[in-house]
């Protein structure tokens, strides 16, 4: 008792949870020590029992006495004996029950973790695959136009307008031209921010361009266009000697150097300016 006492006083202020698991242990032990213990009495009394009867199997004197008495107390061996193999074969099949929930929710979890692998594993593939599409600037850049025409684009698309089309009105002209020279000065501050990050970072020099493209074609996707065709015709001549033919913008900017990109965002935004506008209005 006095053991008994320690132990449940220093489970106090544990985990309910742990003290319950630890009483359930306790009684299991408890109940396997007390039926072991009636196993081992009956069989005591049983072979006791048989030595008893084939002693006096002579004696009809005591047989006729005590055979009532015999036959009950062999009964309730027997019953005793079915009922030890009944609770201990009970709790065979509670422990296989138990070690098969246990294995199933172990494969459970292994699944599910597997699964979220999976999950996350298809959405970096997503996104690596969103990443790789072509914008909008990518695929005006890679137009199999000749770049002669390139020079009378901004006329072709005043030509293509509907005759239906409404004109637009001069406050709205005025407002697209405000918003133009805006994004012109955002390429101009974001572009030095790029110069000043190509002198420490480690990315090539094809991948650090074609990012800085594609970030420009996502601020504003005309001006990035007109900036990209500039450079095609700044390299024509380097493209046409490396026998390349891209098929994208990071296949593109192999034969591009960041010293192109910055001569000509300088030519088109800064000495240029007024003529991009109108280029691009």
């Amino acid at each position: 008792m006095p053991v008994a006492l320690a132990s449940s006083n220093q489970a106090q202020g544990q985990d309910p949870k742990l003290g319950a698991q630890a009483a359930d242990a306790l009684a299991r032990m408890t109940m396997e020590l007390n039926m072991r213990a009636i196993s081992s009495q009956a069989q005591r009394l049983e072979q006791d029992l048989r030595v008893l009867v084939k002693n006096t199997e002579k004696d009809r004197e005591f047989r006729a006495q005590n055979e009532a008495r015999i036959s009950e107390i062999w009964t309730e061996l027997l019953a005793v004996r079915t009922h030890v193999n009944e609770v201990q074969g009970g709790q065979e099949d509670a422990s296989v029950r138990y070690e098969r929930c246990r294995q199933e929710t172990t494969n459970t979890i292994d699944r599910f973790r597997k699964e979220i692998r999976d999950f996350k594993t298809l959405c970096d593939n997503l996104s690596s695959q969103l990443d790789s599409l072509p914008t909008m600037a990518d695929l005006d850049l890679m137009a199999t136009q000749p770049l002669a025409d390139d020079t009378r684009l901004p006329h072709l698309t005043k030509m293509n307008k509907k005759p239906s089309e409404p004109q637009v009105h001069q406050g709205t002209q005025a407002s697209a031209t405000q918003s133009l020279r805006r994004h012109i000065q955002e390429v101009l501050s974001s572009t030095r921010r790029w110069n000043r990050d190509r002198k420490t970072t480690d990315k090539p020099e094809p991948t650090f361009i074609a990012d800085y493209l594609k970030r420009q074609s996502r601020r504003n996707t005309r001006l990035a266009v007109h900036i990209q065709r500039a450079i095609r015709r700044r390299v024509r001549l380097r493209l046409a000697d490396s026998k390349l033919h891209p098929t994208n913008l990071e296949e593109f900017c192999q034969v591009v150097q960041w010293s192109d990109v910055l001569e000509v965002v300088e030519e088109l935004l800064v000495r240029n300016e007024e003529d991009t506008v109108r280029a691009l209005s």
